[in-house]
């Protein structure tokens, strides 16, 4: 107290003006240091949760474009396996190679005691495929027959293989064992390791029974679940279709390896902005299909990666410690897709995941959540390290200046701070709401002006960054079309050749069809030939004979004899043209001069001309024939002769005194709208015993003695008719009863809209 009493009243104002000034100023300065902690916090939880919402908006667009990736790859697979199928089940229905040819390369098979399988001779693979067979296969001539045609799929297998990266392998298992493989194993290196069995029974293994009938009931494309290979390949997955040559039993299974390191290498190659992101796969039964290392260390099952490398692709991933993340699986094996937040390894992650329709597979990302933050934290604590250390020492020098300055500093400053935070506090709000890029003025170099130029850095930053991740995002999803179009591209000409084999294969069906047609044909004309012109031919001769033996003893007797001869040979040639005729019919050989015709006209003319011939066998006819029928589509000449043959037919089996009828009519009304036209003969004969009924339009037919060849004609004529009506597009039947006469029927197809004549 007495030193301060000893200090001049000026000091003692100085020194009150100094503590006077140093209040507001060292409150001016805690305050400006605590309004930059809250604007730099402000920032960064806006920044943040904006850049959040971004980098998840852009990674759902990058996980919805990849599935659509392995999508295409997925169904790539399936239809190289449909073809697969389809052309192993025709070269083994059919016997023969898919060109058509025999199959003429032979298997050559070796066995001996130290071997103990069948297979082809050792020594280097081949270049194409290769055959094993299980010692359990019975080595039968059907077995090797079957072996030795799916040796044809070999240019398929091999271009397909060579086309395509993702495939490991292509192949062919016969239900005894027997296998066909592209590419060539190194059987003896195999079977010497110990992983193929030399009695290898293929039906306990999962490229087996996938496809067999108690699993895959419905015949259907299957998926395996991730299996450990005989071979060297190690893990993977297959694609079986089943192999039903003739549509009843099972005869094997075709299949396509696709391991897992190669989905790796070509379906998860992409790389994440985050260090500790990663995708992964996830089978329709929840188990583990693609699983990185850190997969593992999420799940707390790192140890079993270091101890058993087998262990990570049987997890089951429904079976994990994590109840957030065995709740998304469900999710997955439900075929669902979304977006959780999870705790993995003690830290939030986001899990992003979405199906895979082709075989129920699903693909996720696992994205850290403090990686997506972390570049605008950094950015931020580095940026308010610098302004509190500028404005630290800014202030510092403020406190050694006058009082005056002091005093008229504290005020503008004031002035200056309170302006330039509102704005730094309003545009931190801005950004908060999505506007990454907002600016702010900056009115002064001091500490402020310092904070407003950090604040505009960090904006630009965050703003580069994020157009930076979309830029990546679109560079990825242009990759994954040129990629996809690259597939279909593949698809479109893989389909465009199997539709040309296709048709290939039905021309040849064609041909073999119409060859064996004109062989039919050509033994029923022989046996025809032999069947019905031995008993004219043996009259002839008889009577040959008896004019060359002298039997006929006077002019009137050998004139007798000759007449009957030449009556025979008449009927024998119209015998033989006929049975041309109807061969020619039969094999779609005789030309149909096609027009259309007024229906009513050709029916009255052909009925016209044998009018005559019907009053000299002393019948009476019956004409019933409507008026204004439709036109229809025939060759007159052939119809005449439809109508002549069953008229014919009916005149010989009608006593005299009875009646023949003869009726047309539209099948339809209005007759402009009708689409058939319906003709029909009557008679009054004996009719038609039921039993011969259904033979009476086959060639030859004849049942009771009134149809005899007492009664004329060759027999044909009926089955004559049949043929031209069917060269038609028409039909033909016969009704009858015993004792009340018969009717035959024939209808044409006639035009379906036209107008009636005046």
């Amino acid at each position: 107290m007495r030193a301060i009493n000893r200090i001049g009243l000026g000091t003692k104002i100085f020194l009150a003006m100094v503590a006077i000034s140093l209040v507001p100023l060292v409150g001016l300065g805690w305050y400006s240091l605590d309004q930059i902690k809250k604007t730099a916090h402000l920032a960064a939880a806006g920044s943040g949760e904006e850049l959040v919402k971004n980098v998840i908006r852009i990674q759902q667009v990058n996980l919805l474009n990849q599935a659509k990736f392995v999508e295409a790859e997925l169904s790539a697979v399936e239809n190289h396996l449909r073809t697969l199928k389809q052309l192993t089940e025709q070269v083994l229905r059919e016997g023969k190679r898919s060109d058509g040819r025999v199959q003429s390369v032979k298997l050559r098979l070796s066995r001996d005691e130290s071997v103990g399988y069948y297979r082809e001779p050792p020594g280097k693979p081949p270049e194409g495929s290769n055959v094993f067979i299980s010692l359990r296969a019975p080595l039968t001539g059907h077995l090797i027959r079957d072996v030795e045609l799916t040796g044809d799929l070999d240019p398929f297998m091999k271009h397909t293989i060579d086309q395509n990266r993702n495939l490991a392998a292509m192949y062919v298992i016969l239900e005894e064992g027997a296998t066909r493989i592209y590419p060539a194993m190194d059987l003896d290196r195999e079977v010497s390791s110990g992983r193929l069995p030399k009695d290898l029974d293929v039906t306990a293994y999962p490229f087996y029974y996938t496809a067999d009938p108690q699993h895959n009931p419905d015949r259907k494309l299957a998926w395996t679940d991730v299996y450990l290979d005989l071979t060297e390949r190690g893990w993977m997955v297959s694609a079986i279709a089943p192999l039903y040559p003739d549509g009843q039993r099972i005869r094997g299974v075709a299949g396509i390896d696709v391991t897992i390191q190669n989905l790796i290498d070509n379906v998860l190659n992409f790389r994440f902005p985050q260090p500790g992101a990663y995708a992964f796969l996830a089978g329709n039964h929840g188990r583990a299909i693609a699983f990185p290392d850190q997969a593992l260390k999420d799940l707390g099952l790192a140890d079993r990666n270091q101890t058993d490398q087998a262990d990570r692709y049987q997890v089951d991933l429904l079976e994990t410690g994590n109840q957030g993340f065995r709740r998304v699986v469900e999710e997955m094996t439900a075929g669902k897709s979304g977006l959780d937040l999870i705790s993995l390894s003690g830290e939030d992650k986001y899990l992003l995941y979405t199906p895979i329709p082709t075989n129920g597979w699903s693909l996720a990302f696992v994205i850290p959540a403090s990686e997506i933050t972390a570049p605008v934290a950094s950015i931020i604590e580095e940026q308010n390290r610098q302004t509190i250390r500028v404005l630290i020492d800014r202030l510092a020098l403020g406190v050694l200046g006058t009082l005056v300055l002091i005093t008229g500093a504290s005020v503008v400053l004031s002035r200056k701070i309170i302006r330039p935070v509102h704005n730094l506090i309003t545009a931190t709000r801005r950004v908060g709401q999505g506007k990454a890029g907002v600016q702010i003025p900056v009115e002064s170099r001091d500490e402020i002006g310092i904070l407003a130029s950090s604040f505009n850095l960090m904006a630009r930053r965050v703003a580069e960054l994020i157009a930076a991740l979309k830029g990546k995002a679109e560079e990825q999803k242009q990759l994954n079309d040129a990629l996809a179009n690259l597939n279909r591209s593949l698809e479109r000409k893989v389909a465009q050749r199997t539709a040309e084999l296709q048709a290939t294969v039905a021309d040849l069906e064609r041909a073999n069809l119409q060859t064996l047609s004109l062989e039919k044909s050509r033994r029923a004309l022989v046996a025809n030939v032999s069947h019905d012109l031995r008993t004219p031919l043996t009259s002839i001769i008889g009577y040959v004979e008896a004019l060359r033996d002298g039997m006929a003893t006077s002019p009137e007797s050998s004139a007798k004899y000759l007449k009957i001869l030449h009556e025979k040979a008449i009927g024998l040639n119209r015998l033989i043209d006929d049975l041309f005729e109807l061969s020619h019919l039969e094999t779609n050989q005789l030309k149909m001069d096609l027009e259309w015709f007024p229906a009513t006209e050709i029916l009255l003319a052909s009925i016209d001309n044998l009018e005559l011939d019907i009053r000299k066998a002393d019948l009476n006819l019956a004409v019933e024939v409507v008026p204004n029928l439709p036109p229809v589509l025939v060759d007159p000449d052939r119809i005449n002769q439809v109508v002549n043959n069953i008229v014919t037919n009916a005149i010989r089996h009608t006593p005299e005194g009875g009646q023949i009828t003869f009726r047309a009519s539209a099948a339809g009304s209005p007759i402009s709208e009708a689409t058939e036209v319906l003709v029909e003969v009557s008679d009054t004969g004996r009719g038609i015993a039921p039993r011969d009924l259904p033979h009476i339009f086959d060639r030859f037919y004849r049942g009771e003695k009134s149809r005899s060849r007492a009664t004329g004609g060759s027999g044909l004529g009926l089955a004559i008719a049949r043929e031209i009506i069917r060269a038609h597009g028409g039909r033909i039947w016969a009704a009858s009863e015993s004792g009340r006469g018969s009717s035959f029927f024939f209808v044409l197809t006639a035009r379906q809209v036209w107008t009636v004549p005046d």
